[in-house]
């Protein structure tokens, strides 16, 4: 008999990988940890609608076994005469997409019902599914950063000329001589690579710029890529007011554990009750992720074509 699991419809998912077709092997590590990262972050998204399966599946056989039990009480039949016909019944609720189809359509308000209804462990699974929210908000911005900041050393490491030199003409002059500006590279620092800074630019120049904020990636890639045809588009994908949401939500959760504070509702215009758990539903988390997913695929993508077509 097929296992139940092996009913389960396919989780959706949230970007199409196969548009993303990666040309330059400076990219291909990043490229893969990418995918890898949205994978994670779809297994994640697709964990209540599995629990509420499980847990409909599990109340459903024993439904039906329960009731089997009392008809072959009351017909005062043998276990041996009774096993067959029960296996039959479970077979064919196995067999019923449809039930499936409909556990599957689920959403975590429902899994919290049906958690609420479980004493010895509904809380404790309520409050998890509350913390995997928080962990696929927090997943959702480290995939965009660290595609983001990747892609952009990457590809200031692989075109010093003109992308390395237009991020050091940007920089400000320092007083100091340890600092490097744009005017200056310390000795102590070019000796760290041997004097030869052609193909380490971007990785020298990363902490010079903020890539732990939406303006800050703006920013960098604006630097750049000045000039460059497309990247007017990028930011237009970057100013996607759902990644400024994701960002000072992901900045709630780490450094506030995801209790509302004066900040939060000042940034985002809200008036939620100062003190309180933040409180995420499927879609925003879901929104959270696949605007992640496309806008961290949208600069790898963009960056690729910048480093193939030497612009």
């Amino acid at each position: 008999m097929p296992s139940p699991a092996e009913r389960l419809p396919e989780s959706y998912p949230l970007i199409d990988k196969s548009s993303i077709r990666i040309k330059s092997p400076a990219l291909a590590g990043i490229e893969k940890s990418l995918l890898q990262n949205i994978g994670s972050l779809e297994s994640l998204l697709g964990m209540p609608r599995l629990l509420v399966c499980f847990l409909g599946v599990v109340r459903d056989m024993s439904f039906i076994s329960f009731k089997h039990a009392v008809q072959a009480s009351i017909a005062k039949d043998s276990v041996e005469g009774t096993a067959p016909s029960l296996f039959e019944q479970l077979d064919s609720y196995v067999d019923n997409h449809e039930r499936f189809r409909q556990l599957w359509s689920g959403s975590g308000e429902e899994l919290k019902k049906l958690c609420e209804s479980e004493t010895s462990y509904g809380l404790r699974l309520t409050a998890a599914m509350e913390v995997l929210k928080l962990a696929v908000v927090s997943g959702s911005w480290t995939a965009l950063e660290c595609a983001a900041s990747d892609c952009w050393v990457a590809a200031l490491n692989q075109s010093p000329t003109p992308l390395a030199h237009r991020a050091i003409t940007s920089m400000p002059q320092e007083n100091e001589i340890t600092e490097i500006s744009s005017r200056q590279i310390p000795v102590g620092l070019a000796a760290k690579y041997n004097f030869d800074l052609r193909n380490c630019l971007g990785t020298i120049l990363k902490p010079k710029f903020d890539f732990t904020s939406i303006a800050g990636i703006k920013k960098a890639f604006t630097v750049a890529f000045k000039g460059s045809d497309q990247i007017a588009q990028l930011q237009r994908i970057l100013s996607d007011p759902v990644l400024w949401e994701l960002e000072v939500t992901r900045n709630l959760i780490v450094h506030r554990a995801g209790i509302v504070d004066e900040e939060y509702n000042k940034l985002l215009s809200a008036d939620l009750p100062l003190g309180k758990s933040l409180e995420l539903t499927d879609n925003s988390v879901r929104t959270f992720a696949e605007k992640s997913a496309i806008a961290a695929a949208a600069v790898l993508i963009f960056v690729d074509d910048r480093l193939n077509t030497q612009t």
